[in-house]
């Protein structure tokens, strides 16, 4: 089947391939098989030696695998799954003086197609005969052959089943016994392979050739066939770990070499961190042995090969292999992407997508990469100096580095570009919680000490026109009689709640808790509506409930708005927002909020009077580090639970225990100013 049929038969469908290619196989061994019956024995058992370390410690079950250069002594068409040349040299160490030494060579040809090549050394050591003509007895070589390998396989297409590779192989064989008998021969090698991430499936027949012939001597004139051998298997890959590419692989082989029992050969093997391996295997029908074990080592372009079969007498077989990769690594063509575009070549969009897509898969401890980060933004915003985006990226990159003032600094140039009403409302979120110092993000240092500036109007996210699709500022009301209304009765509740909220005085605590309770009557029916939530959180606000109204106006935010309710959002922000005071000053207690010349309710909650403050003693160290931050961070899960008391007690610990705690310091003084 030359190159052009193989194409055409991947066009017709990989199932009809590998039919076609089984079914030649077998149909091949076949026909062989009488002549086989006929002769009663084969020669040349050097040609069926597979000289591969791994495959020998999973008991050559390696017809599904082979993926290297010994791909030729198991299954040539798996020479084209070679993605990077090497070369490797193998040393076998067998029973008495018999030994083994390899070298081959795999390279991929092109984008679909590889090729090997090796040669193989075989002594069978020296043996004494004697010669009565002479009278002496002399020492020769026992057995020396000489065998010499070529290769060659090509990939197809991938397909929904996986890709498919055929190849082919002819092996040279020149044997010589005692020095005397001499033989040469020729032997041809076919096999086909279904290869995926997860499994593999292969079938190959070898040493098809016209048998071995011995002259010299009286040999001359026998004539043994070849060992033909069937070969067919399948791998199965189950990842253990991807994240540190750890797997563990399970090999099975049925291999009939004829006029020779059938045997079943299953192997394992256990990768960890894609450089250690430890291997095990097992073949039924082996007469010398059954068990075999081995190890793999691959470190930096070198692996390291050793297996160990365990004989019945107890003697051992070691082979050892050492396999050097180098070069660039091959892709098939359906991997190959579009070259990317020079940085200088990017619009500004797609170096913001560039941007997005490295912070979401960025380690917030990856301090490099968070850097680099920040670069890529600094250079869109060199070319757009008026990009929004830009700078909540750069805001962002700066807050996970600990940098607060670069933060606070880049997210309020955003918000005064920005005019899409909920980017308005998230952007002033992030300002006043960095404004308010909270927590610092795990893993980052402390952040710069730096003063919030002071709220003004541009901070403000409804002081500026939202976007000409939103619903215009300041709580207008949507005419009852516009076509452009949902006419849905949720749509219909939303926009009462919205015209309750647009009157209501804040100081009205029964009106509060009476839109309080239609918000969460639509969120029984609609647990995901972001309109409700932006409500229900405006009024929590109000009412003095600061944890869950944040908790609510951050729901809303990452829940999809239908286009449906997109003009109630944003009506919704605008009207909530303006409850929002401006940002207290960090040396100052809160203002209280100001009504249409009412006082404060008089069930307003009692102040917390606020703890006094150990100095902080510069000169005097942590007494002990690991305590304090247990305390603080338990300090910080009472704060989240709901319980600010035992929060301040456990902050007062840390603080005696250690005055310079900044964090903890700055956090008891933010717990206090909420309970007053």
């Amino acid at each position: 089947m030359h190159r052009g049929q193989v194409m055409n038969a991947y066009c017709k469908g990989p199932g009809a391939l590998l039919a076609r290619l089984g079914a030649f196989i077998l149909l091949l061994a076949a026909a062989c098989a009488p002549a086989l019956a006929d002769a009663g024995r084969t020669g040349a058992g050097f040609m069926s030696e597979g000289f591969n370390p791994r495959a020998k410690a999973l008991a050559d079950a390696y017809v599904g695998i082979s993926d290297d250069a010994y791909a030729m002594f198991y299954n040539v068409s798996g020479l084209s799954q070679i993605r990077q040349r090497h070369i490797t040299t193998t040393y076998f160490k067998g029973l008495a003086d018999l030994n083994t030494q390899m070298v081959g060579y795999g390279q991929a040809v092109g984008s679909t197609q590889s090729m090997g090549v090796s040669v193989a050394h075989f002594n069978a050591g020296v043996i004494d005969i004697y010669r009565p003509v002479v009278g002496k007895v002399e020492s020769r070589k026992a057995q020396e052959d000489w065998l010499i390998s070529l290769g060659y396989s090509l990939a197809g297409k991938k397909s929904r089943l996986g890709r498919w590779h055929v190849g082919a192989g002819i092996k040279i064989l020149k044997s010589t016994i005692a020095e005397e008998l001499r033989s040469q021969t020729a032997a041809l090698d076919l096999g086909a392979l279904l290869e995926s991430p997860r499994y593999s499936l292969g079938i190959s027949l070898a040493n098809l050739g016209p048998g071995i012939g011995y002259s010299g001597g009286i040999a001359t004139g026998y004539k043994d066939p070849l060992p033909l051998t069937l070969r067919a298997g399948g791998t199965m890959v189950i990842p253990w770990n991807q994240a540190s590419k750890n797997r563990w692989l399970l090999t099975t082989e049925v291999r009939k070499v004829f006029l020779e029992k059938t045997t079943f050969a299953l192997g394992t093997e256990f990768l960890y961190r894609n450089t250690a391996a430890i291997r095990l295997g097992y073949r039924t029908g082996q007469d010398l042995g059954s068990l075999s074990m081995g190890m793999g080592l691959k470190w930096e372009g070198f692996r390291l090969d050793y297996s160990l079969g365990l004989m019945q007498d107890l003697n051992y077989l070691h082979t050892v292999s050492i396999t050097h990769f180098f070069g660039r690594s091959r892709r098939y063509p359906d991997e190959i992407q579009e070259p990317e575009k020079p940085k200088s070549q990017l619009s500004v969009a797609e170096q913001l997508a560039e941007i997005a897509k490295r912070l979401a898969n960025t380690n917030r401890n990856d301090r490099i990469g968070l850097k680099e980060i920040a670069g890529l933004c600094k250079d869109v915003l060199k070319q757009d100096p008026e990009n929004p985006t830009a700078f909540s990226y750069l805001g962002t990159a700066s807050y996970l580095l600990g940098d607060k003032a670069q933060t606070i600094t880049s997210w309020t140039e955003a918000l005064k570009r920005q005019t899409n009403a909920a980017w308005r409302y998230a952007l002033y979120l992030a300002i006043r919680a960095a404004q308010e110092d909270l927590p610092a993000v795990p893993g980052t240092p402390a952040s710069k000490k730096a003063a919030a500036p002071a709220e003004s109007p541009e901070m403000n996210p409804f002081a500026l026109p939202v976007a000409p699709e939103a619903a215009p500022a300041g709580g207008a009301k949507t005419p009852a009689g516009d076509k452009t209304a949902p006419p849905s009765p949720m749509a219909e509740k939303l926009r009462a709640i919205g015209d309750r909220v647009s009157k209501v005085d804040k100081n009205d605590k029964k009106a509060l808790e009476g839109i309080s309770w239609l918000c969460r009557e639509i969120l029984k029916q609609d647990p995901e509506n972001p309109v409700a939530m932006v409500y229900l959180g405006g009024v929590q606000y109000l009412l003095g409930d600061q944890r869950n109204a944040s908790s609510n106006w951050l729901r809303s935010l990452k829940v999809k708005i239908s286009p449906a309710l997109r003009d109630e959002f944003n009506r919704a922000v605008s009207l909530t927002g303006k409850f929002m005071p401006a940002a207290p000053a960090p040396a100052k207690p809160a203002a209280a909020p100001a009504g249409k010349g009412k006082t404060a309710p008089a069930n307003a909650p009692a102040k917390i009077a606020p703890t006094p403050l150990p100095k902080p003693v510069v000169e005097k160290p942590p007494v002990d580090a690991k305590r304090t931050e247990a305390l603080y961070e338990q300090s910080l899960k009472a704060y989240g639970q709901g319980k600010p008391a035992d929060a301040i007690k456990l902050l007062n610990e840390v603080l005696q225990a250690n005055p310079n705690h900044t964090r903890a310091r700055k956090a008891l003084e933010r717990i206090q100013k909420e309970a007053n």
